[in-house]
């Protein structure tokens, strides 16, 4: 592995690489030739979501009190005793405080909100707020007030001899843990955090951990049984029949709506080493009829059964591209179809040339060894990509897996034990299932990075970088490496820089920016009256929808999506709700119940914001604006998806003296993003503002995100906490350069 050689039994004449035991190619239209730490400065928080080490119960890195030194100084006691995990007297949500020297950090537990602040003498200021340490209670300016969980402190963790004992679930005597035995023998999240740097070797990458040796001994243990029973890693064809109609039982979501045509006006970027040679096709068909060497006639009978007619840019530029080999890095809006622009070619590369598990005539043994790994965010879009893939891969050999947190890690090795050729995964629980042995990345030939810009922003670099660069993962120059995202800030460079070999750049559209088939309205209106508006609304969309049409209403935090939902329900409107609170079990089940149209509004936080492609989504309702302006691209995105029409409607909160209660920078970045997606109104009062904003730029700026949230506190206080930091805004000052640099080149190629 790592050859690069010329495929001279190639009869296209192109370039061929030789990248593990799959030859790609690079479309040459003249003659064929070969081509021969953590850093202390970081802001700390956990790893994003439930994948991070907080919701794996994992401790961080260089923890800077180990467990046998010895605290001297009294003050350097006091400080130690601040730091554990605090709940919220108003929404219960739980927050882990760290204080390292004169700095205060402090991180949503299983969330991907942080922030820091200086420490003086026992006071200190985080997002907007000023907190104050006292009795085992951090009270803040605003009337909030933390209690720390000192039971969980005193508990620590659970030593390995005191640690329940698997469960016997196997039949014929053989014995293995129950689906929650991890749960058991690890402490809580909560527990975890109260002992830093006790259980650090847990992080060093050796794998000899408890969990870790729970891990394979559950994975054995059912590799064992399989082989026993005899059970072989494919389908039945009366499974096969079954999934058909489950997996295409309505394609109305993959087919194109009615400003499809729209695409064609969309300007796209396309560069890199021998691009210009790389052709652009216009429909399904003549890809096909162009690729038939590469795209077995499994996978083509797929894409047919899922709709697809013509490709969106995309999928236009970057399936060739991908097809014959190349390494790509792709910039796109929302909504434009990039998990099918990813998958076709990874599964054509992979059906072309792996060897599929499915093919097995014995049980499979030894450690999951995927042909490509894809990684994601966050566990619905995890989910998402893992449903299209089943799509692609269905009546065929291959076999598809998605390993994600917060779902029993039993129920994922079970499936994990049976081999696999695709793992769909999310940053954590993928490096804790590698660290185990029970994934072995090594002979692993492709890579996909979706949402790359996403996972940067909620800090899963670290855990990334472990698993493609510590775990055996084939340097880039022998395997394919794919990077989607909707944005191109400095630290998305850096990575594909770093793992991307002579790679074709992609652009489309303005890069950051919403797509012209989803129109935008602003509404002011006063913080008090936001529900009774939303409700006039509701009314009104259900009486006049159109089949089974239905909306998505956003808020910026969790209490605020869980009051709002109750309030809803006991109007009777049929409502569900999506945000951190609820369990894995509960965010499936109600986004599941809202994919299939048994409720008609869906009421969530940024969990939905990004990357869900939910049928029939007509309406988005931006209950809060976002503090940040990507964010509100992301969020109008799910609707009006590959060409259908969406109508985006925001609530600008005003009070009765007529001050604006968002934050100044997203409203600045409203008439752009509006103007830039096609005949959007800018509403003379906006404008009005503006200008006020940009007069008064020079006084110091007022947060007046946080003085919204205090206004409108109907369902909860909490909805300060996703306030982003002064370094956050400075790391998006830099990728909004960038992108404005790239857009000027952009504009030079055209």
């Amino acid at each position: 592995m790592g050859s690069r050689e010329a495929d001279s039994s190639n009869s296209y004449d192109w370039n061929a690489y030789t990248r593990g035991s799959a030859n790609y190619t690079t479309w040459n239209s003249g003659q064929q030739t070969t081509d021969n730490q953590y850093a202390s400065d970081v802001s700390w928080q956990d790893w994003g979501n439930s994948n991070s080490s907080v919701a794996n119960g994992l401790h961080k890195w260089n923890d800077p009190v180990p467990s046998n030194q010895k605290l001297d100084d009294p003050w350097e006691a006091s400080v130690s005793s601040m730091s554990g995990l605090y709940i919220d007297c108003w929404s219960a949500a739980c927050y882990v405080v760290k204080v390292e020297g004169n700095m205060v950090s402090v991180s949503e537990d299983g969330g991907s909100w942080s922030d820091r602040g200086q420490l003086t003498g026992n006071t200190f200021e985080v997002s907007g707020l000023s907190g104050t340490f006292g009795d085992n209670e951090i009270k803040f300016d605003n009337g909030a007030s933390w209690t720390k969980d000192t039971k969980s402190a005193a508990q620590g963790s659970v030593p390995t001899e005191q640690r329940s004992q698997p469960a016997s679930t196997f039949v014929n005597g053989m014995a293995t843990e129950s689906a929650d035995s991890w749960a058991q023998a690890q402490p809580s999240s909560q527990e975890a955090w109260s002992n830093w740097g006790t259980n650090q070797q847990e992080f060093e990458g050796t794998g000899e951990s408890d969990r870790g040796k729970l891990r394979k001994l559950e994975f054995d243990r059912w590799q064992e049984y399989y082989k026993e029973q005899g059970t072989l890693p494919r389908k039945s064809q009366a499974e096969i029949e079954e999934d058909e109609k489950v997996l295409f039982s309505n394609q109305a979501a993959s087919c194109e709506g009615e400003d499809f045509a729209l695409y064609d006006e969309v300007q796209c970027a396309f560069s890199g080493p021998k691009s210009e040679n790389i052709p652009r096709l216009v429909t399904f068909d003549q890809m096909f009829e162009e690729f038939q060497e590469f795209i077995p006639n499994e996978l083509v009978a797929n894409v047919r059964r899922c709709g697809y007619k013509r490709p969106t840019p995309v999928q236009k530029f970057a399936i060739p591209a991908a097809i014959i080999g190349r390494d790509v890095m792709c910039c796109a809006q929302t909504g434009s179809g990039k998990t099918a622009a990813f998958l076709i070619p990874i599964l054509a590369g992979m059906m072309k040339h792996a060897k599929s598990v499915g093919k097995l005539n014995e049980p499979f043994s030894g450690p999951c060894a995927p042909d490509t790994l894809c990684l994601s965010p966050t566990r619905e879009l995890c989910l998402q990509i893992y449903r299209e893939a089943l799509k692609f891969c269905h009546g065929t050999s291959f076999r598809c897996v998605r390993v994600y947190g917060a779902e029993k890690p039993s129920l994922q090795i079970k499936e994990i034990a049976l081999g696999a050729d695709l793992c769909i995964a999310t940053p954590g629980r993928l490096w804790d299932f590698v660290d185990a042995g029970t994934i072995d990345l090594s002979q692993a030939n492709c890579l996909v990075l979706d949402e790359a810009d996403r996972m940067l922003s909620m800090n899963m670099e670290l855990h990334i970088r472990n698993v493609v660069e510590n775990y055996g993962f084939p340097k880039k120059e022998e395997r394919q490496t794919m990077m989607f995202s909707a944005t191109f800030p400095e630290e998305c460079q850096k990575l594909a820089a770093d793992y991307l070999y002579e790679h074709v750049f992609l652009g489309v559209g303005v890069i950051g920016g919403a797509v012209n088939t989803v129109k935008q309205t602003l509404v002011k209106v006063s913080p008090e009256n936001k529900f009774d508006n939303l409700i006039e609304f509701l009314y009104e969309f259900l009486e006049n929808r159109q089949d089974d049409e239905r909306a998505l209403v956003f808020t910026n935090s969790k209490a605020q999506a869980k009051g709002l939902d109750e309030q809803l329900w006991a109007k009777k409107f049929d409502t569900g709700a999506l945000h951190g609170d609820l369990t894995q079990e509960q965010r499936e089940d109600n986004l599941q119940k809202f994919r299939e149209g048994k409720i008609d509004v869906l009421v969530a936080t940024d969990l939905a914001s990004r990357g869900l492609d939910i049928r029939g989504v007509s309406h988005v309702v931006n209950y809060d604006l976002p503090w940040e302006k990507e964010i509100y691209v992301q969020r109008i995105g799910r609707t009006g998806r590959i060409g259908h029409r969406g109508h985006a409607i925001t609530y600008i909160a005003v009070d009765k003296q007529g001050k604006f209660q968002d934050k100044s920078d997203v409203l600045q970045s409203l008439p752009e993003i509006m103007l830039n997606a096609g005949d959007n109104e800018v509403p003379e009062w906006l404008a009005d503002q503006i200008k006020i904003i940009q007069a008064n730029s020079w006084l110091p700026r007022e947060n007046t995100s946080l003085e919204a949230a205090r206004t409108d506190a109907r369902w909860g206080g909490d909805s300060w906490q996703k306030v982003p930091s002064d370094a956050t805004t400075g790391a998006k000052n830099v990728g909004e350069a960038d992108n404005k640099s790239w857009q000027a080149s952009f504009n030079n190629w055209q």
